[in-house]
């Protein structure tokens, strides 16, 4: 028997197990919206448009665009000095109803999984192939149930439930066990949220028109009459922002996210 054959024979339950797990849980009651966060430089290329368009995934070799269900789960890279730009983020809080057609869910951040940040939770033989599962909000919704005592304990994190794993169910456990307590960085720091946030994948084109349930910007932007006109020609009906600190990381901008999310999900009625 050549090698690929015993791979693929190897393979044949993990690539399956989780999605007919998932598939058998029951769904979470409610839901959340979408988020989509890009950079300031990026949304210099969106603004004169409608349209947020897939960019080239090297982890999926295939243009994509990201959304996380509910959480802006994003971090910075490196330290850069908070009046810099380039990279302040701007938040897209979409109606899920206005995503027609999903390309994949993923349990996690699937790019987090491909630069081995959560090895210690999983087989080394594990691929991310293994936790594709069904495209679909109900699925999503299955997720948060199966892990997670309901959408506003998923949203805060630190999963309470009690899951009765049953034995052989490897990537379940990992799962289960990334909800609780999230996968440690490289370089021993703590992690954070996105090893338990749900990734929702598309690969059309996404119109902005009508779609968005509000947007956050840095304060300096809110008077831009580029952004404006976007802004308005967009439709969004609510205009949110958060303050950038002259010599301050750019990590500073995740904690007021976060809390004007919560705010708005909570006078929306989607957290309590």
């Amino acid at each position: 028997m050549n090698d690929s054959t015993d791979e693929e024979k190897k393979n044949r339950r993990a690539k399956g197990r989780l999605s007919k797990y998932i598939d058998d849980q029951k769904e979470a009651e409610g839901r959340l919206p979408l988020v989509h966060i890009t950079r300031s430089f990026v949304f210099e290329d969106i603004i004169d448009g409608n349209h947020l368009e897939p960019q080239h995934c090297k982890v999926f070799n295939e243009k994509l665009l990201y959304f996380f269900y509910g959480r802006p789960a994003f971090r910075p890279h490196g330290n850069n000095n908070g009046q810099l730009e380039f990279s302040w983020p701007i938040v897209f809080v979409v109606h899920p109803d206005k995503i027609a057609k999903i390309r994949r869910v993923m349990p996690f951040d699937s790019g987090a999984f491909a630069a081995k940040l959560y090895e210690e939770y999983f087989d080394k033989d594990s691929r991310l192939s293994d936790f594709i599962l069904n495209g679909s909000f109900e699925t999503v919704r299955k997720i948060v149930g199966a892990f997670n005592q309901d959408h506003n304990e998923y949203f805060f994190g630190g999963s309470r439930k009690n899951v009765e794993v049953p034995h052989r169910q490897y990537e379940v456990q990992g799962l289960h066990e990334l909800s609780r307590n999230p996968a440690q960085k490289k370089d021993g720091s703590a992690g954070d949220e996105r090893s338990s946030t749900i990734e929702i994948q598309i690969s059309d084109r996404f119109d902005l028109s009508d779609a968005l349930l509000a947007i956050i910007l840095p304060t300096a932007y809110l008077d831009d009459a580029d952004i404006r006109d976007a802004i308005t020609r967009w439709n969004v009906p609510t205009v949110l922002n958060y303050d950038a600190l002259n010599a301050m990381p750019g990590q500073t901008w995740s904690g007021q996210i976060y809390q004007i999310i919560i705010d708005f999900y909570r006078k929306q009625g989607f957290l309590r």
